[in-house]
């Protein structure tokens, strides 16, 4: 802004001299120009340089932009056309959430009017304000599985605690999770207990969808990331575990091919001023963790 028209070259030379900037592609950075100018975050002059836009202009002339922390607009929920409430946070196409008393799944997100068009859907669900919370480590989940099937007392704890960890260790050798990840629940039902921290939990549950048909599954769900239920039409004996496997020895597991086209993950006070490209290719880095999901199945056994 205070150096004036710049060739695209040389705002480039700048841009990605910032030390925030200096891991970025020239690639990334030519997307996110293009989209910038077509947004009129930017405008090309006829001499071929760049200045701000219009919107740009109205952007970094409010203090909001210059905040530290994002500023809190609320996304408008509707089923068609009746207006159901508001959430603060839109989950991801094909996540579902609970709001006035019923469980909704997302069709389609529109940033720009701040809108979450959904379907209503049958199921029962606790969250009912959808955002992102804090992270837990899959180190933390492994030591809860030492505790749940080690022998170990602990003298801090009250009789009451004692009593139902006891409970909860004596029902978890019943159903020998201690040497299996999946839990036959009856009927149709299973729960895969997987051990894993966010990232890695929310990129097998990714990968459990691209792949359902194929798993003989449907209906997934999760909340938390302790487990994932759903549905499996092969019975009660059918080795979902050893199909996971071969899937991910048959394909390996790529975070790029776990986010979908016609996603826009939106997590971060400037993600709206993002191409959807970009955005997908960030969530892909920073909230998926394939390698730890591939060292769950095809590693040493916990």
């Amino acid at each position: 802004c205070a150096s004036g028209e710049l060739t695209a070259k040389r705002l480039a030379d700048r841009v990605l001299s910032l030390p925030p900037l200096s891991a970025l592609s020239r690639e990334a950075y030519r997307t996110l120009l293009v989209s910038m100018i077509n947004d009129e975050y930017l405008e090309l002059t006829e001499e071929g340089g760049i200045i701000i836009g219009l919107k740009g202009e109205k952007l970094i002339n409010s203090f909001k932009f210059y905040a530290v922390f994002k500023d809190s607009e609320d996304f408008t929920v509707r089923c068609d056309s009746e207006e159901i409430g508001t959430i603060t946070t839109p989950p991801p196409v094909g996540d579902r959430f609970a709001l006035a008393g019923r469980v909704w799944e997302v069709r389609e997100v529109d940033l720009s009017r701040r809108l979450v068009f959904v379907k209503s859907v049958d199921g029962k669900m606790e969250v009912s304000w959808p955002g992102e919370g804090g992270e837990i480590h899959t180190r933390l989940l492994e030591a809860m599985h030492r505790v749940l099937f080690g022998e170990a007392e602990y003298p801090f704890l009250g009789e009451n605690a004692r009593e139902r960890l006891e409970v909860a260790r004596r029902v978890a050798k019943n159903a020998k999770m201690d040497k299996r990840l999946t839990v036959f629940l009856g009927g149709q039902s299973f729960a895969l207990f997987p051990w894993l921290g966010t990232r890695a939990f929310r990129t097998l549950k990714r990968l459990l969808k691209k792949n359902a048909s194929e798993l003989g599954i449907s209906d997934i769900q999760s909340e938390g990331c302790c487990y994932i239920t759903f549905k499996g039409k092969d019975g009660k004996d059918a080795d979902y575990e050893r199909r996971i496997c071969d899937i991910i020895e048959r394909d390996g597991l790529s975070p790029d091919e776990l986010v979908f086209d016609g996603e826009c993950p939106v997590f971060d006070k400037y993600d709206e001023y993002v191409p959807p490209e970009l955005l997908r290719e960030a969530y892909a880095l920073d909230r998926l963790c394939p390698e730890e999901v591939v060292n769950r199945f095809l590693g040493e056994a916990l």
